[in-house]
């Protein structure tokens, strides 16, 4: 991956520049921070970087046998594992087709990208015995090009206690001119046997001025809107383009706030039952966004009655959040906000939609009556 196409991290980018240039590699590297935030693709422009051919100052040449074998993901040196379904396969090496696929087309990705990908039953993928015993075969054999080897083990807090114990020698001796890169999101279900044999290297937020530039350039968004976005992403990638997506169907669950908000003021028993049987002929994902979005309002509404200005999405946000404000207070605030998030809860536990959204009409019309 070229310097260019890791979005941000540009003080990141530098340092691991300098630290192959200067050969002070760390053979065992812990790169933590949220997926979101790049440490995938920054892993990957460090592995191109490193065997790139012809090193440019500030990026690989992108065009030597090392770099496009590395941007197709089929350098024979560089080695992945990811946590993979087990009743499927135990090893990472069966799904790779599945992984480089994700990789190439979108490098900023988490592990619900990721289950989806792999499974239609979405079960909890983890990292194995099995490919502990995978990656310590590997470390043995020599390079195919008689440099460095590279093992990618991306979410390692999904390894079980046998592989991260069985992997402990490997991460604290590798063997000669190889490097172990751990892309973890958090290091707490990561083994401290494992955390004091690593380099850490903590991976921050993309600066909301670069990822506003990145919608501008790359998707097209309106100054604007992408300022707006930007503010709202927490400098995670991931989370503006599940904000660009979610665009096209805010406009609906504006509507759908809105309405449930004006007829539980006004207790209007007939619309409110309505408004569930509306809600109730959505697909689950729907009515979970919907709900994920009813307590983003809500907050943003207690923010508004202690701090002047507030951001939203959207100018109609901004509007109805200024007049709806005095209604949300620190007496109800945790009640609304417990009964979308038991919704979303129920909707997991695939309760009946039409008597869960009518059970939320009636919370929020008996939450709006204490503020």
């Amino acid at each position: 991956m070229l310097f260019s196409q890791v979005i941000g991290q540009t003080e990141e980018k530098k340092r691991f520049i300098k630290k192959i240039n200067e050969k002070k590699i760390p053979q065992t590297q812990l790169f933590v921070g949220s997926p979101g935030y790049g440490s995938l693709p920054l892993a990957l422009f460090f592995v191109q970087y490193l065997f790139c051919e012809n090193k440019q100052k500030r990026d690989s040449c992108g065009v030597c046998k090392q770099c496009v074998s590395n941007k197709k993901l089929q350098h024979p040196d560089v080695h992945f594992s990811f946590p993979v379904v087990q009743a499927i396969s135990p090893v990472s090496s069966n799904f790779f087709n599945e992984w480089r696929d994700l990789v190439l087309t979108k490098p900023y990705f988490d592990l619900n990208d990721w289950t989806k990908k792999i499974d239609k039953k979405e079960r909890a993928p983890i990292i194995g015995k099995e490919e502990s015993k995978e990656i310590i075969k590997k470390c043995t054999l020599k390079s195919f090009y008689g440099g460095y080897k590279v093992f990618l083990i991306w979410m390692p807090e999904e390894m079980n206690v046998s592989c991260s114990n069985k992997l402990l020698k490997t991460l604290e001796e590798p063997p000669k001119h190889t490097i172990i890169i751990l892309l973890a999101s958090s290091t707490d279900r990561i083994l401290k046997t494992i955390l004091s044999r690593v380099q850490k290297t903590t991976i921050f937020k993309i600066k909301e001025e670069e990822i506003k530039e990145f919608l501008i350039q790359k998707k097209g968004v309106d100054e604007e809107s992408s300022l707006r976005l930007a503010s709202f992403s927490e400098g995670d990638l991931i989370k503006t383009e599940g904000l660009l997506v979610e665009q096209s169907d805010k406009k609906e669950n504006e509507g759908f706030f809105f309405r449930l908000m004006r007829v539980c003021y006004t207790k209007d028993v007939l619309e409110m039952l309505l408004w569930a049987e509306v809600l109730a002929e959505k697909s689950k994902t729907d009515q979970k966004i919907f709900l994920k979005y009813s307590i983003h309002m809500v907050r943003q509404s207690v923010l508004k009655n202690y701090l002047k200005n507030i951001k939203s999405i959207s100018k109609e946000e901004e509007e109805f959040i200024k007049k709806f404000s005095k209604f949300i207070t620190g007496k109800n605030i945790f009640r609304l906000i417990k009964s979308f998030n038991d919704g979303i809860n129920n909707l997991n536990r695939n309760a009946n939609s039409r008597i869960l959204f009518t059970k939320i009409s009636f919370d929020v019309m008996r939450g709006l009556r204490l503020g």
